[in-house]
């Protein structure tokens, strides 16, 4: 399966929001592609699909952004739905949030201090947040 290109994309009229869990992952996903075309919806709109803590019911509490959930089903499992989407001429909306990570030593982002003060604004010497978005003081 290559790239689709622009010329082939879906023009989006109707979005259907699915939450991924591991319960319901890319191939339950898949089995409604049909269901979901019979009704005119042009593209799925997925949750985040990033790889979350485990047990997670929302995904976005991601430790590892640069892999898609497990839990979910995996690059593989993606692949398969989105190729299904495809051929049913629908398209994919990924939630790709990547400032929502988990603040615990699940991510190996935020539990190691080598790469933490890379990845998350703390003031080094403390391990404090420096800021909140846009805001410098919570007080």
């Amino acid at each position: 399966m290559g790239p689709t290109r622009m010329s082939e994309q879906t023009e989006l009229r109707a979005t259907y929001r699915l939450q991924l869990t591991s319960e319901f992952g890319f191939g339950a996903a898949r089995t409604l592609v049909p269901y979901l075309r019979d009704l005119g919806i042009s593209h799925l709109y997925l949750s985040p699909s990033f790889q979350a803590r485990p047990g997670s019911t929302h995904g976005y509490d991601v430790i590892e952004p640069r892999q898609v959930s497990d839990e979910l089903g995996g690059s593989e499992g993606l692949r398969a739905l989105s190729g299904a989407a495809r051929d049913a001429g629908m398209g994919l909306v990924l939630d790709v949030v990547p400032n929502h990570m988990a603040a615990d030593d699940a991510n190996h982002y935020w539990a190691d201090p080598s790469l933490r003060e890379k990845f998350f604004d703390v003031e080094p010497s403390t391990g404090v947040y420096r800021r909140f978005f846009d805001i410098g003081d919570l007080a």
